[in-house]
């Protein structure tokens, strides 16, 4: 959908009433949208974003007027999170953090939590399988060996192979309730099937 007039697709969902609709936008759009689909009586529990949705949208839109809206996300939202708790108790409170503590309490901070835990997860196993230097070779088996990795619960469990670097794929529906982000599924990874085939056709292109 376009980011700022969104008048014409919200009218046209209007007059089909899909069960949902999943927006694959970012920012300001999510509260644009919001206010289109509350002019056109549309109930705000149809919308599911992606994960590029955050707390900071959430106040753009109202705590209130969101309750009901889903996110699809491959990271836990909130501030309860394990790994999170440990950096404030051995940096934060110790008067060692980095950058203002408020601007952790996002679900985009959360992402960047995830993605740095599987860099150093990963390195940590290239050390214990080949010790160091850590080599490309040492690092590659130390991505391969992660099973199930989840960061202490801060994520979709990941299981690292040489077929999917993906990890797995997985996700879930997370719905706001007005202070916090209440799960709505377990991890879960749909279409597979279909998702491989365009990978590999695509790839098969790619060699050629």
């Amino acid at each position: 959908m376009p980011g700022s007039d969104q008048a014409g697709v919200w009218s046209k969902v209007r007059r089909d009433q899909p069960d949902h609709v999943i927006s694959w936008m970012l920012g300001g759009a999510h509260v644009v949208a919001w206010k289109e689909m509350a002019r056109n009586r549309i109930p705000i529990d149809k919308y599911i974003a992606v994960n590029w949705l955050n707390e900071v949208d959430i106040a753009n839109i109202g705590k209130e007027a969101a309750i009901g809206l889903k996110r699809g996300t491959n990271v836990v939202g909130g501030l309860d999170v394990s790994l999170r708790q440990q950096i404030i108790a051995e940096l934060y409170d110790k008067g060692e953090g980095s950058g203002p503590l408020d601007k952790t309490e996002d679900v985009f901070y959360n992402t960047g939590l995830a993605m740095y835990s599987i860099v150093f997860e990963a390195a940590r196993k290239a050390v214990e399988i080949d010790g160091l230097p850590i080599t490309p070779e040492s690092y590659k088996a130390g991505l391969e060996s992660l099973k199930e990795y989840d960061a202490n619960g801060l994520m979709a469990p990941i299981t690292v192979t040489a077929e999917d670097h993906g990890g797995g794929g997985r996700t879930r529906i997370e719905m706001w309730d007005g202070k916090t982000w209440v799960p709505q599924t377990d991890w879960i990874a749909a279409y597979i099937d279909v998702v491989w085939e365009v990978v590999k056709e695509s790839s098969s292109k790619y060699g050629q």
